[in-house]
This record gives structure tokens, C-alpha cells and sequence, in this order.
């Protein structure tokens, strides 16, 4: 807070969630600030700032539904966005009234239920197992790495071996060709749960010693085929 002869000037953080973020299991996504000047008990003047390409936001939640939109609604992109690049929302009555229907429908297909799961197309149990492999490879470096540090591992070390191993295990995971079928439930949801595991502490700024995994996106990312041994 600070004052000037324009008024009294605020910084107010707040948490945010959109886009359905909180429905798929990611956020709230901090780092966002209100600036007020208030002036003879007025607020004269208000700017919003998001930090939504530094908190997580435009990775886990804008550029995936953006590419949904681009991929199974392109009839749909200049009416939803400002230009083909889709880097900012169309803001009309018509364009808000498709965001909600589509945000819904993003929604539903990134957290469809485990039983819509083509599980026993081969080509999805091929890609399945390639995931395992991986994640499996993941565990083992875990493991090691944490009997390797010396006398009894204090548990942020060990969670720091966790999320960083995890953070390096992530890109191998993306680079792995995505069947069609589940394209969306890895890439719109369990792919960005990974990452708000991996940066969880950091994200949020949770003190060392107050860090602890966390349960809730690990049940989560468990309940996913091919990933349960990357969340240990």
C-alpha cells in the first residue's frame, strides 16, 4: 500500500480459477494482483494483472482448450477468438454464450469416465505401455536417488526428488505420439495434473518444511492408464 496525492494506492492478490480449471482438478492459480487507487473513500481507479503465463494457467488450461477448439471446432476460432492465433477472447454476447457450451464440452471429454477408456485398441495399449515403461524407469530413479542421500531423508528432500524427477520425466512422456482416442483426456487433464504435481510447492510457495505430496492430484494422476507409477 502506498500513498500519493492521486490517493491510496493497493495491491489485493487473489486466486483464479477458469475455463472449467477447477472441474478438471487443476488450480487455483495464484500470482494475480488487483491495483486500486482510492480517493476520498472512492476507488478511482482498478487494473487487473494475471499472471497466467507464469502460474500455470495458459500451459495447463487456455493453450490445451485452444487447441481443442482448433482441432474438433475450427468453425468456431474467429468467432471465439480475436484472430487465428487465438491469443485472446472474443468478448460478445453471442462469443460468450459459445464459451460456456464449449468450455463444457471440453470439460466433459478431458474427464470423461476410466470406462470410455478404448483400453483394448492396440494402438492405445501400445501407448499405455509406453507410459508404464517410462513411469516405471521414473520410480526406480526415485528410489535410488532418495536411498543415495545421506542418513535418514528428511521428507521436503525427498518430496524435492519426487517433483524434480517427475518435472524431467514429463517431456518424455509428451514426446510419445498420442493415439487419437484418448488424446484429449492426456493432453487437456493428466498431462497438466503431472506438471501441477511437479511444480505444487513452488507454484504455491510453500515453505520446504511445510511441503507434503498431494493426495488429492495423486489419486488423480493414479487413476489414469499407464501413469499410477508416476505418482509415488
Amino acid at each position: 500500500m502506498g500513498n500519493s496525492e492521486s490517493g491510496i494506492s493497493l495491491q489485493c492478490a487473489f486466486e483464479m480459477d477458469a475455463g472449467g480449471s477447477d472441474e478438471i482438478g487443476l488450480g487455483p492459480y495464484t500470482g494475480n494482483y488487483w491495483r486500486l487507487t482510492v480517493r476520498d473513500g472512492k476507488i478511482v481507479s482498478a487494473e487487473r494483472d494475471v499472471a497466467f503465463m507464469t502460474n500455470g494457467f495458459s500451459d495447463q488450461i487456455w493453450e490445451p482448450f485452444a487447441e481443442w477448439v482448433s482441432v474438433e471446432h475450427p468453425d468456431d476460432v474467429l468467432a471465439m477468438y480475436t484472430d487465428e492465433r487465438q491469443g485472446m477472447q472474443r468478448v460478445t454476447e453471442d462469443s460468450i454464450r459459445l464459451w460456456e457450451q464449449r468450455t463444457t464440452e471440453y470439460v466433459a471429454v478431458v474427464t470423461q469416465n476410466l470406462d470410455a477408456y478404448p483400453l483394448d485398441q492396440p494402438e492405445v495399449a501400445a501407448y499405455v505401455a509406453q507410459l508404464d515403461f517410462i513411469c516405471s524407469s521414473a520410480q526406480a530413479r526415485v528410489r535410488d536417488e532418495i536411498q543415495a542421500i545421506p542418513d535418514q531423508p528428511n521428507q521436503p528432500a525427498g518430496i524435492e526428488v519426487h517433483e524434480r524427477i517427475m518435472r524431467e520425466t514429463i517431456p518424455q512422456l509428451r514426446a510419445l505420439p498420442l493415439p487419437k482416442a484418448v488424446r484429449w483426456p492426456y493432453q487437456g487433464r493428466a498431462f497438466p495434473l503431472m506438471e501441477e504435481y511437479s511444480q505444487y510447492g513452488k507454484s504455491k510457495r510453500v515453505p520446504p518444511e511445510e511441503r507434503q505430496l498431494q493426495p488429492l492430484l495423486v489419486s488423480r494422476i493414479h487413476l489414469t492408464p499407464g501413469l499410477d507409477k508416476c505418482a509415488v
